[in-house]
């Protein structure tokens, strides 16, 4: 309702020049709208710019996926030979190139292709996924043709049941697209699959740091059983935590010098101390376990320990070790 220049929403009259209109759908704004238009409606100049990363985004990928170059290499799509099916053929517009069979475009021969020239970095790359057990790489191997095996389509190599974690099509397309996008960051995927390659790489960190500790581990296992070989004690006991790696090699130093024989005057003495440290029948067992076997309280059992280890002269605990 209108009177002269004013208008009455309610019982409240304004002001006509208060009145304020979106710039997009024309409906009136609230007083408290300090934007210019309606909340739902995005910002002309932001969605201007969304459109045009958008748009280059999209003409970057059009570009690299029709020819993918890697810098690390001169092949390119051209460089790539023909498969021996293939060929040219005379037509009466001149001669063409025959089509890869089986659907093997171009794309997928230059990334056979890629597989092939892998050296340096990314080479100890996929070779690191075969160590810790990735299946995406044995299946992008498989797939990419390798070891020269016949072509398969995705859909074939799910049938197959040969990788058990990869058995929908769908989901073998984005492992294979993943592990290029991990050996080649510049690879142009989507952005689940691009996900999907840093998950694989997140997960290699992870393994890499556990795979060190493991050799290392076995390095330093066959470290000591080559010293205790050296003594005439053919193995470590079995179950005996590493930290008690060097405290073992002072027992292996004293049966050396023939001291076990001087201790087995003392008949508890001896198998006490047999019996933990696997001179028996090569078990580690802990105190508690000597205990239960002896009947006796588990201080009693270090007590026994430790006045045996002086009579050998063995000076490091076990628990200092």
């Amino acid at each position: 309702m209108r009177d002269g220049n004013f208008s009455f929403e309610g019982d409240v009259p304004l002001a006509s020049s208060s009145i304020r209109t979106c710039s997009i759908c024309g409906k009136r704004l609230s007083a408290h709208n300090k934007i210019g238009r309606c909340f739902h409606h995005p910002d002309p100049a932001v969605e201007k710019k969304s459109l045009e990363r958008d748009a280059q985004a999209s003409a970057a990928m059009e570009r690299r996926s029709r020819q993918h170059v890697v810098t690390t290499r001169t092949a390119t799509l051209a460089d790539i030979p023909v498969p021996a099916s293939g060929g040219k053929t005379t037509t009466a517009t001149g001669t063409r190139r025959n089509p890869v069979p089986r659907g093997r475009t171009g794309y997928l021969v230059q990334k056979t292709k890629f597989f092939e020239l892998l050296a340096g970095k990314e080479k100890e790359l996929f070779d690191e996924l075969f160590r810790l057990g990735r299946e995406e790489a044995s299946y992008a191997a498989r797939y990419f043709c390798i070891n020269g095996e016949p072509e398969k389509t995705h859909g074939e190599l799910v049938k197959e049941g040969t990788f058990p974690s990869i058995g929908v099509e769908g989901w073998a397309i984005v492992c294979a697209s993943a592990i290029l996008r991990y050996l080649d960051p510049a690879f142009p995927v989507s952005k689940h699959t691009a996900m999907h390659a840093q998950n694989i790489r997140s997960w290699v960190l992870k393994h890499r740091d556990v795979a060190a500790d493991s050799q290392e581990r076995q390095r330093r296992y066959e470290d000591v059983l080559t010293k205790i070989q050296a003594v005439g004690i053919s193995q470590l006991p079995k179950a005996m935590p590493e930290r008690y790696y060097n405290f073992y090699l002072e027992l292996a130093r004293a049966w050396d010098k023939n001291k076990f024989a001087e201790l087995k005057q003392h008949a508890r003495l001896a198998s006490i101390i047999g019996t933990r440290w696997g001179f028996e029948d090569g078990c580690f067992y802990t105190l508690e376990e000597i205990a239960d076997v002896e009947q006796i309280t588990r201080e009693r059992v270090r007590q026994i320990e430790q006045k045996a280890l002086k009579l050998l002269g063995v000076i490091a605990k076990p628990s200092e070790t």
